[in-house]
């Protein structure tokens, strides 16, 4: 992206991109990440599927799939998700366990 720049009468390289906003000097915003990553989790444990999740408006508004997948992909994440499939599954073999010492 190009400027006009009134003093020397020449354009010249933007220094960054505008659609990054004034703010992108400042990096990363781990609140949003930490929102999405909560979102995914909730989502998860009410039994949605990972992608169901990851197609959903809020997502999109919180900075779209590829931002998502990238939170998705962050070791706490996987550790949280993880953490929720053992749970299930344990909760599963416990049901089973009951059902066959039921007479």
């Amino acid at each position: 992206m190009k400027r006009y720049d009134v003093n020397t009468g020449s354009e010249q390289a933007s220094p960054r991109p505008k659609s990054l906003g004034p703010y992108s000097f400042l990096g990363p915003r781990p609140f949003r990440e930490a929102r999405v990553r909560a979102y995914l989790v909730r989502q998860h444990r009410l039994g949605r599927r990972l992608d169901e999740i990851l197609d959903d408006r809020y997502i999109a508004g919180c900075g779209g799939r590829d931002f998502a997948w990238r939170v998705v992909c962050q070791p706490e994440t996987i550790a949280q998700l993880e953490a929720d499939v053992i749970q299930e599954l344990q909760a599963l073999l416990e049901e089973r366990a009951r059902i066959r010492r039921a007479p």
